[in-house]
């Protein structure tokens, strides 16, 4: 109808202002550790800003919200209800997002990395007593095996600040050894050993 003009309702600000803050967003960057346990990282690109945010903190708005204050000085708008994982899976599936290893370690892969350079200056033995004493590594069925009490000298010894509960599943993650601390059997007593892998030797693991 000519000559009359319908105000916009609260409703209708709000999606204008979502959708234009949506269209702010020009590249979206995730990026991934070495192994499961570390963390993965969103890096959402506004031009030549960036809001950097653990994946964790992608749950909640309010995290995003934060770092957004701290980036821009200026507040990003709040989402209502299911919006911001609507907002949430926008960022996933941006024309422009992609997807990177990260070029930095963990203390976990970090510590893996360390202590591989240790194992490899370990004399090797057929004899299993030698190797259960912490002597040299007991070469079996294809790997080099280092007792768990070897293992635990060289963390002490060293500083490692990461205990061996979560460096041995970091370093099978990583291809340097078989999972667990299988038992040997040494001059009639069981004693558990850290299996690795040829990769040890190679400088590389699976993840590589």
């Amino acid at each position: 109808m000519v000559g009359i003009t319908f105000s916009k309702t609260k409703e209708d600000f709000y999606t204008e202002q979502i959708t234009e803050f949506c269209e702010t967003v020009t590249k979206v960057k995730v990026v991934k550790g070495h192994i499961s346990t570390d963390p993965t990282f969103w890096i959402i690109s506004f031009g030549e800003f960036e809001v950097k945010l653990d994946s964790r903190e992608l749950e909640n708005q309010n995290s995003f919200r934060r770092a957004y204050l701290k980036t821009f000085d200026l507040p990003a708008p709040g989402f209502k209800g299911n919006n911001w994982l609507e907002f949430v899976q926008f960022l996933a599936t941006h024309p422009k997002r992609e997807t990177v290893q990260s070029v930095d370690e963990s203390a976990a892969v970090y510590a893996a990395n360390q202590l591989i350079e240790f194992v490899r200056d370990i004399p090797q033995t057929d004899d299993p007593e030698d190797a259960a004493a912490g002597q040299a590594m007991l070469k079996k069925d294809g790997h080099y095996c280092v007792s768990s009490s070897k293992i635990k000298d060289i963390l002490d010894a060293h500083r490692f600040s990461v205990s061996p509960e979560l460096l041995s599943p970091a370093m099978t993650e990583l291809g340097y050894k078989k999972g667990g601390t299988a038992a040997v059997r040494c001059g009639g007593k069981l004693c558990r050993f850290w299996w690795f892998t040829e990769n040890i030797f190679s400088g590389c693991g699976q993840n590589d």
